[in-house]
């Protein structure tokens, strides 16, 4: 079944995770260390294994990500139909598949539209016009504005009205008018049969904390992958707890250096709580760099958040080369 050897190429650390087995896996991953190879290698491995495909779940940020990292996988194992068989793609995507196939449990109906993020604040910048909070000589926040404070508030599940005090300070004269807009824009999509991104985040976590339909839905995978930890929200750190209350058969990559959905309620945080809580929990870093020199890396290693005890100390093996410098001379010289 299995053309090439799944590991091969693997260094030592990034073998240990790709061939770990046991209890949940933590994978800390610098930058260049060869993160995606490790990933696949480890999705090839549990099929290697006798794994089954329809049974391994592979959550990652964008949906090139998710289609680059099945490719790979693909080609580390014959089987491309096998691997085709694979669950993977981001959050959102996953959840809209769950979503529509468990749409009347939730109270959805069954032809439910999805408003992007340029849909949301069509919506939002609508209803501002039809509350009178736009064209004023009273300056009120943009839709823009409006539609991420309240995913912001959605995502990491605290008061938007703290939200906006705290992260929108210029919002805070306009406050009650904006808890106002919120609510009619729930309202608007309820009616519509519409769910945002964050609604379909929200909807996934309800059908896993369901008691009876629950189980069912995390029994769905043995394995679960997440990429890029670092840059996860609450709703899903919740989601992914939920497929693994035990942690067994959780596999998580990240680095609290490369994080950037902050924007969008993502906290670094979850990826120390998630190394340091989880029973059983093993740990492997991956720092060695492919890319860079050691100079630069030495600069990259003093920058780096080194809270939690989880640092990573980057290296590499690539050799220092002597720079020329030439001087172009005229003809005339």
């Amino acid at each position: 079944m299995f053309e090439s050897e799944w590991d091969a190429g693997l260094d030592d650390a990034q073998l240990a995770a790709a061939g770990h087995s046991g209890g949940p896996l933590v994978v800390l991953a610098g930058a260049g260390t060869g993160k995606t190879r490790t990933l696949t290698a480890r999705v090839a491995q549990l099929l290697a294994n006798g794994a089954d495909p329809a049974r391994v779940l592979l959550l990652t940020f964008t949906r090139r990500a998710a289609a680059d990292m099945l490719a790979r996988a693909a080609a580390l194992c014959g089987d491309r139909r096998a691997a085709n068989r694979l669950w993977g793609g981001t959050f959102h995507a996953v959840a809209h598949r769950l979503v529509s196939r468990h749409a009347d449990t939730l109270g959805l109906p069954a032809d439910l539209s999805v408003l992007d993020q340029a849909d949301a604040r069509d919506l939002m910048d609508l209803l501002r016009h039809d509350h009178d909070l736009a064209g004023t000589s009273e300056r009120f926040p943009r839709a823009d504005t409006l539609v991420d404070a309240y995913s912001r508030a959605v995502n990491t599940g605290r008061p938007a009205r703290k939200v906006i005090a705290e992260q929108f300070p210029w919002c805070d004269p306009h406050t009650d008018k904006i808890l106002e807009l919120f609510r009619a824009y729930t309202t608007r999509k309820r009616a519509g049969g519409m769910l945002d991104f964050d609604d379909l985040l929200l909807a996934w976590r309800s059908l896993l904390t369901d008691p009876t339909l629950g189980p069912a839905v995390a029994g769905r995978w043995d394995h679960v992958l997440v990429d890029e930890y670092q840059d996860v929200n609450q709703i899903q750190v919740d989601i992914v707890r939920l497929l693994r209350p035990s942690g067994a058969g959780l596999t998580v990559v990240g680095d609290d250096a490369q994080a950037i959905y902050g924007f969008r309620g993502a906290d670094a945080a979850h990826l120390t709580d998630l190394a340091t809580t989880l029973t059983d929990v093993s740990v492997v870093r991956l720092e060695r760099n492919f890319r860079s020199r050691q100079p630069l890396l030495d600069l990259a290693n003093v920058v780096r958040p080194t809270n939690g005890g989880l640092a990573l100390r980057l290296h590499s093996d690539r050799r220092e080369t002597k720079r020329r410098w030439y001087c172009l001379r005229s003809p005339a010289q």
